[in-house]
């Protein structure tokens, strides 16, 4: 299972961009956490199942600065060794706010996309997409950049 973590560890990105201004774009680390399992769909794919442990940061401060969560998903090892993932995360910042986003990387792709899909408090009506690529790979995680609507955002 080990050779499939870098492809677990992606889906903690969320970006801020919004017609009023808000354009953040920040780094993310994730951690494996228990509750992940490798299962054979027969000898060619293999579905792995993780729960990851995520933060994310930003260089400028702001909302999106600091909260931290879970976030859960699949990785479907493909035929052609080709991965696709998707899930789902829910991270909280020092406030208590909570903010919810779905996430899928596509096989091939470098980045992969995010969809808020709202929360509480400060977060509540923040439905707004963005993109993230993960940098590295360490033993127990992954970090990575993230990004607003647009690929050139974070360049």
């Amino acid at each position: 299972m080990k050779k499939h973590l870098c492809l677990l560890s992606l889906p903690l990105l969320f970006a801020a961009s919004s017609a009023s201004a808000e354009v953040t774009c920040g780094a993310y680390l994730s951690r494996s956490a228990d509750g992940g399992a490798q299962i054979a769909l027969d000898d060619r794919v293999s579905v792995i199942v993780f729960h990851n442990v995520t933060q994310v940061n930003t260089d400028k401060g702001g909302r999106y600065d600091g909260p931290a969560g879970n976030c859960g998903g699949t990785v479907t090892v493909l035929p052609d060794g080709t991965m696709q993932a998707s899930g789902a995360c829910t991270v909280m910042d020092g406030d208590g706010d909570v903010a919810m986003y779905q996430f899928q990387h596509m096989p091939g792709d470098q980045r992969g996309t995010f969809k808020r899909t709202g929360g509480s408090g400060k977060f509540a009506q923040d439905f707004r997409s963005g993109l993230y690529q993960q940098t590295a790979q360490q033993d127990n995680g992954a970090s990575g950049l993230w990004g607003g609507d647009d690929e050139a955002v974070c360049e």
